[in-house]
């Protein structure tokens, strides 16, 4: 596949659209992101074809991202310094928590911790949460959300509408575990 992928690349930027202000776009496939040889050989490519890299936009699968996260994630930062685009491809199937949230016969979904971390001071993080919890709802699924630790983050978690929390705020674990609704505590 990398060599099919090197292939593609070149071959698409040797002859790009007659017209200017035309995008090109290249899917890259998981073996190749997986390559640690492939950001120098694309931005070789890119100069030995004179195509501005404004104009290409590389499309990466989302389980490929996540598989290559590391070297996924130098790749699209690297290329983007010089000016290229890149697209997450078909987000929300295959291995994507949201295609589980949707398919898994489960009733409640426990939030990660690592979600709630930043909500009361970055407002994507708050939008995520609050997003995760409107899709769950949705669903007919009841939210958890893990690592309640303070009483600010309670309140947001009410203004969102999670249903239950745990975390040291809400309580200290207990052999038996529990559950506490966030507007209980």
């Amino acid at each position: 596949m990398p060599e099919i992928d090197q292939y593609v690349i070149r071959r698409v930027l040797a002859e790009p659209p007659s017209q200017s202000g035309e995008k090109i776009a290249i899917n890259l496939s998981g073996q190749s992101i997986g390559r640690s040889d492939l950001c120098e050989f694309i931005k070789t490519a890119l100069h030995q074809s004179k195509v501005e890299p404004s104009r290409v936009i590389f499309e990466i699968t989302e389980t490929v991202f996540i598989k290559n996260l590391e070297r996924a994630h130098l790749l699209v930062t690297e290329l983007q310094k010089i000016g290229c685009t890149f697209f997450l491809d078909d987000f929300g199937a295959g291995f994507s928590s949201l295609s589980y949230m949707r398919n898994l016969p489960v009733d409640a979904v426990k939030i990660d911790g690592a979600f709630l971390k930043n909500i009361e001071s970055n407002p994507v993080d708050f939008a995520l949460l609050q997003s995760i919890n409107e899709i769950a709802h949705l669903l007919g699924k009841r939210t958890v959300a893990e690592h309640v630790n303070s009483e600010s983050i309670q309140q947001l978690l009410e203004e969102i509408g999670i249903d239950y929390g745990q975390g040291y705020y809400l309580g200290r674990p207990e052999p038996h575990g529990s559950l506490t609704e966030v507007g209980q505590s």
